[in-house]
């Protein structure tokens, strides 16, 4: 099944705000509206790099925040947060469903340009699937291993280690391609160890920057006892997004690791901690705070990670049965 991005359309409480307004309910909803912007004031570290004047959103929203009736201060907070035009920060409903205002418009572009169902007709053989169908992998030729990684959140996070069976099953390959289109993100815990498989040198994890304070880089050591470190393509495109599109950097100057395809998403924002902030009233907002760095001190926040091959793959492509950005790994492995 195909999946469409769209920017979710803020109705998140239809029909239970107050129909009567009066002087508490506005007061608790100018409270959420202070509380909500102050800690992005404080706590957001691009908002000089994206050109947005938080005091300008300030004036604007203040007064519609005194002119909401009950929870219609959600769409208030929704427009907002969506003024940051970040694919991780989102509004929380009364549910605890995180609804994001933004969706990166290298996602919506792409969004339809993988099929799943078409990359298995590559294959004589069905894919190996493991590790909560984070893992699907297989040879591709005789000489070539596949593997897709969909995911670098909670179905893989406590099994990346599963990833060593690939790297074993393919130890005779001449080369590999680890495709991360459609990867949805994930953690550093889970894809660093990866990484590890994938490197003969150490390499560095890349900067963060919060408000007033820079994080360095860590180091990412190669696995001591299991590696491939023959040809690797890496295969990414703008449904690639956030955790997806760090991995993909972590190569950066890796001589046997080449990306290919289209510039991921751009969702380059992060958090160290839980990002969810509860406002006065115990409705939320969730915002990242940490802008994560490419290992060329670009942001990858809005500029996504760029590939070292440019292969388009359109939604006209897939429906007429064709990969193009598979199809050039293949051929660019077989050299």
């Amino acid at each position: 099944m195909r999946k469409v991005f769209y920017p979710t359309i803020a109705i998140l409480c239809i029909g239970c705000h107050n129909l009567v307004p009066d002087d508490s309910s506005v007061e608790l909803n100018i409270q959420d509206f202070e509380a909500a912007w102050t800690h992005i004031d404080l706590t957001y570290p691009l908002l000089d790099y994206k050109g947005i004047d938080w005091d300008e959103v300030y004036v604007d929203y203040r007064t519609r925040a005194e002119q909401t009736v009950g929870d219609d201060i959600y769409q208030v907070l929704y427009d907002m947060v969506g003024r940051l035009e970040d694919g991780h920060a989102s509004v929380l409903t009364l549910g605890g469903t995180k609804v994001r205002p933004y969706t990166p418009s290298r996602m919506i572009r792409d969004a339809n340009a993988l099929d799943v169902n078409l990359i298995r007709k590559y294959f004589d053989k069905p894919l190996i699937v493991i590790a909560n169908e984070a893992i699907e992998y297989q040879f591709i030729t005789e000489s070539i291993g596949y593997v897709r990684l969909s995911t670098f959140g909670s179905r893989l996070s406590g099994r990346q280690d599963e990833f060593a069976e690939c790297v074993r099953y393919f130890q005779e390959a001449d080369g590999l391609i680890i495709d991360v289109r459609e990867n949805d993100g994930g953690g550093s815990s889970v894809y660093d160890p990866i990484v590890g498989y994938l490197i003969s040198d150490t390499v560095f994890s890349g900067y963060q920057v919060k408000v007033n304070e820079v994080i360095e880089p860590g180091l990412i050591p190669p696995n001591q006892s299991l590696t491939f470190t023959k040809s690797i393509i890496i295969l990414i495109n703008g449904t690639t997004f956030s955790a997806g599109e760090v991995f993909a950097d972590r190569f950066w100057q890796q001589s046997h690791v080449t990306l290919l395809g289209d510039t991921t998403a751009g969702g380059g924002m992060s958090s160290n901690t839980n990002p969810v902030f509860t406002l006065p009233s115990g409705k939320a907002i969730s915002l990242n705070t940490s802008a994560v760095f490419r290992g060329d001190s670009i942001p990858i926040e809005w500029n996504g990670v760029p590939p070292d091959i440019y292969v388009r793959q359109t939604a006209a492509d897939a429906v007429a049965g064709v990969d193009h950005q598979l199809e050039a790994a293949i051929t660019r492995l077989s050299q």
